[in-house]
């Protein structure tokens, strides 16, 4: 909030670079380390955003902590199911957890109905 900051005496254009380098960095460690474990293709970005957009759907979009569960069940789901089923499956059940989800709770796993 920046009148607040500026209430308690903060420079908000240094706390705004101060989050964006933090953003930034953060994602450049994040793309090395999947640069790591993963290969690169031109479309890769589709799986990738998709993924991203299941958990902020499905966690709620302004609750961390409800991004970090819905993080955790997708990916115990996703490497569940991987285990006994074929590879193209493990996608098709990412998008069955939403939409059960959504018909469930469509507020998001954590967040309250009506907030």
């Amino acid at each position: 909030d920046r009148e607040a900051a500026t209430l308690m005496g903060r420079s908000v254009r240094r706390l705004s670079r101060v989050a964006f380098g933090l953003g930034t960095g953060t994602a450049a460690v994040a793309g090395l380390a999947l640069g790591l474990v993963s290969s690169f293709f031109p479309s890769i970005q589709i799986v990738w955003i998709s993924k991203a957009f299941l958990v902020i759907v499905l966690g709620g979009v302004d609750n961390i902590l409800g991004l970090f569960v819905a993080a955790l069940v997708l990916g115990v789901a996703e490497n569940v199911i991987g285990i006994i089923a074929p590879a193209y499956v493990v996608d098709f059940v990412a998008y069955v957890l939403l939409i059960g989800t959504l018909m469930v709770r469509p507020q998001g796993l954590l967040r309250r109905a009506g907030t």
